[in-house]
């Protein structure tokens, strides 16, 4: 995710996903960043990771290798230049981000 000038008063971003990996005008995409391990609070042990929504954006223009985004919605988190892009479906679009779906990011 990179962030672009606000035009218009609508803050917008560019992902690294295009056409070719499913996304349309229109097409909703989660903003998140780096997963953060979930340690066993008494045991210490790894139970896994969780990555964190932070924005939401929907797709406004294409060029060949990235998308513009404006974003529509922000968790109280700041996007940053590394956050993920991760295209959601339409039952996700209405239903939240609880579904993962493939992913991409500027790393």
């Amino acid at each position: 995710m990179y962030r672009s000038p606000a035009v218009g008063g609508l803050a917008r971003g560019i992902v690294d996903l295009t056409a070719a990996d499913g996304l349309r005008h229109g097409s909703v995409v989660s903003l998140r960043q780096e997963k953060v391990p979930i340690v066993h609070p008494l045991t210490g042990e790894l139970l896994g990771e969780l990555d964190v929504e932070v924005a939401r954006g929907r797709v406004v223009e294409f060029r060949d290798r990235f998308s513009v985004v404006e974003i529509q919605s922000v968790a109280g988190r700041r996007v940053n230049v590394k956050d993920r892009a991760v295209p959601l479906g339409v039952s996700q679009q209405e239903e939240g981000p609880g579904n993962r779906a493939p992913t991409r990011g500027w790393e």
